[in-house]
């Protein structure tokens, strides 16, 4: 959603309220599709601060789907949204330097929220701490039960000492 801040940036300390809330259904999120769960309204709040600076704040939560990083299984997660941002006012017009999601007298609220989940979001995402992920050799989730499969992974460092016992061997 865009919406229109120039009203709270001509008029020194004013103070305006938008609601609002994530309306994708599914992003991508440093290349891992999630899909949207749940994305409550929540409250932006613009404040003029004596016509120097514009505080943007709002705090939010947002529910994702999002494949475990092992076994590929979908988990839900919590992210929390926050934004926070000062941009300094000069005449009655934004200056110096402002966030992404401001052009002009426009914020894009869509992509501040999407901001404050890009640097919230988990580097690693896992169904629980045990996961054992999927067989390299068949792609059974682990989680469900073993395979059968033979998973042994010899180190290629130790390969010149194999050859030299198999060697001996005969």
């Amino acid at each position: 959603m865009i919406i229109d801040i120039s009203n709270t940036i001509s008029t020194e300390d004013k103070t305006s309220e938008h609601e609002i809330c994530l309306e994708a259904k599914d992003i991508n999120v440093n290349g891992t599709d999630c899909k949207v769960v749940s994305a409550p309204v929540f409250l932006l709040t613009l404040t003029n601060q004596a016509g120097v600076r514009l505080d943007m704040s709002a705090d939010g939560e947002v529910v994702l789907s999002v494949p475990c990083d092992r076994c590929l299984e979908p988990v839900e997660i919590t992210v929390s949204i926050m934004i926070d941002e000062q941009i300094a006012i000069e005449n009655g017009a934004l200056t110096g330097e402002k966030p992404d999601f401001v052009s002009g007298n426009t914020m894009d609220t869509e992509a501040a929220i999407m901001d404050s989940i890009f640097s919230e979001f988990p580097a690693k995402i896992l169904c629980s701490e045990d996961c054992k992920g999927l067989c390299l050799k068949c792609g059974k989730n682990l989680n469900e039960g073993e395979c059968g499969c033979d998973r042994f992974v010899q180190d290629p460092r130790m390969a010149a000492f194999n050859d030299l016992f198999n060697q001996f061997k005969d």
